[in-house]
């Protein structure tokens, strides 16, 4: 059976539940800041989504009461129909299986950009020392591409592959 998550868009109303999440994900912000989310990292966060205008931030609601997770997203990136996923960034401490849930939300969101956008495929790209995502991002479907980059992260350079996912399109929402 499905967790009770609903997914919707962060706005300013939802900054305080959005800096509640960061803090409460350290783990994340360590992993890929080097150190704990600022105390101002929701407003931070929100006004560059708002300053390019294709990215969104996608909450994960559990029962629609908490925030306990979201998606950074930029769409048509870098190409037109193409959906870019920034990050999936969960709270350390989770009411349910962390797997179940990171499953079920990647699901409702790939239904959503399936029958809501006309999106074409999804791109993410994850450090190739990361086995347990790269496992994860595997099992849902997601391919490595031919292409790879360094980026310096936590003051290391690491190495990130770009996985993808085509967007399944059925004869009925093909026109949509």
């Amino acid at each position: 059976m499905a967790p009770p998550l609903t997914l919707v868009q962060i706005t300013a109303d939802s900054l305080p539940a959005l800096q509640a999440l960061f803090e409460a994900s350290s783990a994340y912000f360590q992993r890929h800041g080097g150190g704990p989310a600022r105390p101002e990292q929701a407003a931070l966060t929100y006004g560059e989504v708002l300053s390019l205008g294709d990215r969104v931030l996608l909450g994960i609601w559990w029962q629609r009461q908490t925030l306990i997770g979201c998606f950074d997203l930029r769409f048509d990136h870098p190409e037109p129909g193409v959906i870019w996923f920034g990050a999936l960034i969960l709270a350390d401490e989770l009411p349910s299986a962390r797997e179940e849930i990171q499953d079920w939300s990647v699901r409702i969101l790939e239904e959503y950009l399936r029958i809501g956008t006309g999106a074409r495929e999804i791109r993410l790209s994850l450090p190739a020392s990361e086995r347990p995502a790269i496992r994860f991002w595997s099992d849902l479907g997601y391919s490595p591409g031919a292409d790879a980059v360094r980026h310096p992260i936590g003051g290391k350079s690491q190495r990130f592959i770009t996985y993808h996912k085509t967007i399944p399109r059925h004869k009925d929402t093909a026109s949509r």
